[in-house]
């Protein structure tokens, strides 16, 4: 899968890390297999273990039990170890898990118009007592009523204590967020299933188009250590909340398009299949080790400027390395992403000359 982005070896005690793919949904049984398997006990090397969830298959997977320090878990459930694990997104679908590219654009709704037939979209059934959000949609939902989309509630497959589940199937929620300009994403409580269903709202609103507007406090989102959220989500913390209409409404056309056009730059690159899904992932680690990404294997910058014989250049090279944290967000979250360098010079045909 990553031949034509990362070098991958065949001898594993020559590798930097050793990469595990997973479907299943007991993590447990998984980790008891691994640490009884030939690359356990063969290799000292970190082990990312990859778990790959359909968001639309029933009851969200429970998170494991412990997890030894040699692994680090890439999963939609939570960072069980802040700074250490991966948060990663949900798929939208396991068909053609491993594309390299898909072809989306036929498929996603266009950014503009920006307005479009509903304000906002929300659909959850609550278990517990009722948080604020849900009285103050009851309020806005009664009041607004043609100008929103919103169903607080339904019977639900995925029910959790305290917290928001989905309503209805992954089409018919699609279909409300490509008619909404904006999508609620309300805040998770601690267990694992709350937090895969806020993260399977993410996903659906930036694949339709809709801007994401995360509503509360504890709310953790994908690659956050690398990618800057604010320029994709709407956030509205606890406490304002009753102000949502109005906070919504103060939002410019500008300002609007901004973040549906981000949204889909995000989404499009490291959100949009399992293959860009496990590259970032990889990529990010890459970061964390100092590990420069690989080049486009097909491409050959064209010298333009080569320096003259015998002649001392007056430039200098500049810097070279992406993980400093001045310049990070500038490669992570404009284009062409973070997965390959950026020469530094013109007439470099690569890094180290």
């Amino acid at each position: 899968t990553l031949n034509s982005g990362f070098q991958l070896l065949e001898e594993p005690a020559a590798a930097c890390f050793v990469i595990l793919l997973t479907q299943s949904r007991d993590l447990d049984s998984v980790l008891t297999s691994l640490q009884t398997s030939n690359v356990w006990t063969n290799t000292s090397h970190p082990i990312l273990l990859f778990q790959l969830i359909n968001h639309d298959t029933g009851h969200p997977p429970s998170l494991p039990s412990s997890l030894p320090s040699r692994v680090l878990l890439a999963s939609p459930l939570a960072e069980l170890r802040p700074g250490y694990d991966l948060l990663t997104p949900p798929l939208l679908s396991l068909d053609d898990l491993f594309q390299h590219q898909l072809d989306t654009w036929s498929e996603l709704p266009l950014l503009t118009p920006l307005h479009r037939k509903y304000l906002f979209y929300f659909s959850g059934n609550y278990e517990g007592t009722p948080p604020s959000l849900l009285h103050q949609l009851e309020q806005l939902s009664s009041s607004l009523k043609t100008s929103v989309s919103v169903q607080l509630s339904c019977t639900a497959s995925d029910s959790l204590m305290n917290s928001w589940s989905l309503c209805g199937g992954q089409q018919d929620r699609l279909n409300a967020n490509r008619e909404s300009v904006f999508s609620l994403v309300p805040s998770h409580t601690t267990d694992g299933g709350a937090a895969f269903t806020q993260s399977v709202r993410l996903i659906e609103a930036l694949y339709t188009g809709a801007v994401p507007v995360l509503c509360g406090d504890d709310i953790r989102l994908p690659y956050s250590e690398v990618i800057d959220w604010n320029k994709v989500v709407l956030h509205i913390p606890r406490n304002r909340l009753h102000e949502l209409h109005y906070l919504i409404r103060q939002v410019s056309d500008n300002q609007l398009f901004y973040y549906k056009k981000q949204g889909r730059f995000i989404w499009l690159h490291y959100l949009s299949s399992a293959y860009r899904i496990l590259l970032t992932s990889v990529t990010l680690l890459f970061s964390r080790l100092s590990l420069p990404p690989p080049f486009t294997p097909s491409y050959t910058p064209e010298v333009l400027y080569p320096p003259e014989d015998n002649v001392d250049s007056p430039y200098e090279v500049p810097w070279r390395w992406y993980p400093l944290l001045s310049q990070r967000s500038l490669h992570w979250d404009s284009p062409p992403g973070s997965f390959f360098f950026v020469h530094p010079t013109p007439w470099e045909h690569k890094l180290g000359n």
